[in-house]
């Protein structure tokens, strides 16, 4: 096959045992590779019921038929798992040059199973594998733990690795590779770290072969005349996705002291601009990447400690996270909290949202000072540097932070259910759905819980043609929950679910942009494979892969009331362009109704039968016959 090394590889940490599968290339075409094969093998080798936390429980590395080749974006794949933190189907994506190399190894994935008595870590060089011993790395940040295995192995190796949130179960741990690149949602790391697995180094001297090449590097000249004239591909290789921070606050939808504001009155001084004026000391770019949207913050003397320009800057996610949800103003003091949550290998989502959490608790005295041991008040970048490290090794109130909002809102009672925002114990994304209503569906029906990497957004809804090879060619309002607006995140989302398989980065799909790159993406999947793939097919892949990632989680107990509108975003937003604006329980349900009847989905929010078959998704159908009955 043309695009794919071909292999899996299995490693059971238990045994020591390896052994490789041959991909067949009806299932591949199927299913196209990362998310499709990943949640293909998840739902096929692991057995319904079985604890996340147990050794049994999977962890999938999963790459794309693109990664390895000179597509832009193509290094970003997926990690694929039972998720600790929900229950449901996990999954997380990243970028960076781990996955071209474990393609140049020989394999499109690797599968690993078991738990290891002691630390240990996985080293693949072109095909030879080796279980070797790890205690020397155990406890050992991120960076300490890539550069001791590079200087122990060679820096030709790639490394995936666990830092200490991920060895102490946080339940939002992520799998860090090329030091700064995270998988980091859904407690991936959580599970690397319950199978005492430190690290998988990766060396690799094969090529990739594609069908079309010439075909293929016509097809990228298009797409980089594109982000070189376009002003979105301008502003992403100039300020990297923080430059968004200004524009979301101007539309009321900068996610705020916990999400009780959709502005922030010091938007301007954490926004991409003034991160490049005061700590980003150069742009960087991933393997082929012709945007270099990518942050380098290099301050070498700060209240806080050395920002370490190995650790990379702060994207928007991070910078709301731990900015303006936390009150914070200070640009150093918002990177070197990113910087702390990649050393110790935690999601800087979920982290940003436990903290401000904690810190409304506080505010509201359902915690005490005594219980956490200093103040933690709004805007307190001090405290927040103490907070981290406490998550990151499960010390004092950092083991109740490290269980994430929904539990940390179970153990102090009914009084703090609202301020735990989160959709199936998934704490929710920096993108405030009261502003873009349409959102809020995704959000709910995602297998994984709240992410915002499913669909496109509302503010791209807003203009005609927004995507028209897609058929969404009507401008909607962002406010607006209706029949059309499901049926726009449902083709947005089976999209999405496509480009997740195959594997791209998100700005190389060019969403909000004025031109997304739709042919251009199915031309290069065909010049890649040799497969005649249409848009009709990539778009059937794409449902079929969203649908067999949400049958898993069903299986394992997901129905309606977990598509659950957290109530926080039922008040209404005091301020700014959303001032007054909420999301009405009644026009969420009745536009989820619409949502689950497009997708062929019961009442109760199971894929039905029918709608399975007609994927070719028979196994699952018989796994969910009695769920959908």
């Amino acid at each position: 096959m043309f695009g794919y090394a071909g292999r899996i590889l299995h490693v059971d940490l238990a045994s020591g045992r390896h052994w490789t599968e041959d991909l067949d290339e009806g299932l591949t075409r199927k299913h196209l590779g990362s998310r499709g094969l990943g949640a293909h093998v998840l739902f096929r080798d692991l057995a319904a019921g079985t604890d996340p936390s147990s050794a049994e429980n999977l962890l999938i590395f999963m790459t794309g038929p693109m990664v390895g080749t000179a597509v832009p974006g193509s290094g970003r794949s997926a990690v694929i798992t039972k998720s600790p933190a929900t229950g449901f189907y996990g999954e997380a994506f990243s970028g960076g040059r781990f996955w071209h190399t474990l393609k140049y190894a020989g394999y499109d994935g690797l599968v690993v199973r078991g738990a290891a008595e002691g630390p240990v870590m996985l080293v693949i060089s072109d095909g030879e594998v080796e279980v070797a011993d790890a205690h020397h790395l155990w406890g050992k940040t991120v960076l300490e733990t890539e550069h001791q295995i590079q200087a122990e192995r060679g820096g030709e190796y790639r490394v995936a690795v666990i830092g200490p949130g991920g060895e102490k179960g946080v339940l939002y741990a992520g799998v860090f590779n090329d030091t700064d690149r995270a998988a980091a949602r859904c407690g991936v790391g959580t599970v690397m770290g319950q199978k005492k697995l430190k690290a998988v180094a990766v060396r690799g001297t094969q090529g990739v072969k594609v069908w079309d090449g010439p075909r293929l590097l016509a097809l990228l000249a298009e797409m980089s005349r594109k982000a070189r004239t376009d002003p979105l591909g301008k502003a992403f290789a100039r300020a990297g996705t923080s430059g968004s921070v200004v524009t979301l606050d101007k539309m009321g939808i900068l996610p705020s002291y916990n999400w009780r504001q959709g502005t922030f009155e010091h938007a301007a001084r954490i926004t991409g601009d003034n991160l490049l004026e005061t700590v980003i000391e150069k742009k960087r770019a991933c393997m082929a990447c012709t945007l270099g949207c990518t942050s380098v913050a290099n301050v070498p003397h700060t209240p806080y400690g050395r920002i370490n320009p190995a650790y990379g800057g702060p994207e928007y996610e991070s910078v709301s996270g731990l900015g303006s949800q936390l009150a914070i103003t200070d640009p150093v003091a918002v990177t070197m909290a990113n910087q702390l949550c990649n050393a110790y290998g935690i999601d800087t989502i979920s982290t940003g949202s436990a903290i401000a959490f904690l810190m409304e608790a506080f505010e509201k005295g359902l915690v005490a000072e005594r219980e956490i041991g200093f103040p933690v008040p709004w805007g307190d970048a001090h405290a927040v540097m103490r907070l981290i490290p406490m998550i990151g090794r499960r010390e004092g109130i950092g083991d109740f932070l490290a269980l994430g909002t929904k539990r940390m809102a179970e153990r102090l009672g009914p009084e703090a259910a609202e301020m735990a925002v989160h959709v199936k114990g998934l704490e929710v994304a920096m993108h405030e759905p009261r502003g873009k209503a349409g959102l809020m569906l995704s959000y709910a029906a995602s297998p994984r819980g709240a992410t915002h990497m499913e669909t496109l957004h509302d503010t791209a809804f807003m203009r005609e043609n927004a995507a028209p090879d897609l058929g969404l060619t009507k401008p909607l309002d962002r406010f607006e929950l209706s029949a059309e607006k499901a049926r726009y995140i449902v083709t947005s989302e089976n999209w999405r679910s496509a480009v997740n398989s195959l594997c791209l980065c998100s700005f190389l799909v060019r969403d909000a942009a004025a031109e997304p790159n739709v042919v251009e993406i199915v031309g290069m999947a065909a010049a890649t494979t040799g497969w005649d793939v249409t848009l009709p097919e990539m778009m059937e892949i794409g449902e079929r892969n969203w649908n067999l990632a949400r049958a898993f989680s069903c299986r394992e107990g997901v129905r309606r009331s977990d598509d659950a509108l957290p109530p926080r975003f039922t008040r209404p937003l005091p301020t700014g362009a959303t001032e007054g604006k909420a999301i009405e329980p009644a026009a969420f349900n009745q536009a989820l109704d619409h949502y689950y009847r497009l997708r062929g989905w019961t009442a109760d929010g199971v894929p039905s039968a029918e709608r399975l078959r007609r994927l070719g998704l028979d196994e699952a159908a018989v796994a969910l016959a009695g769920a959908a009955g």
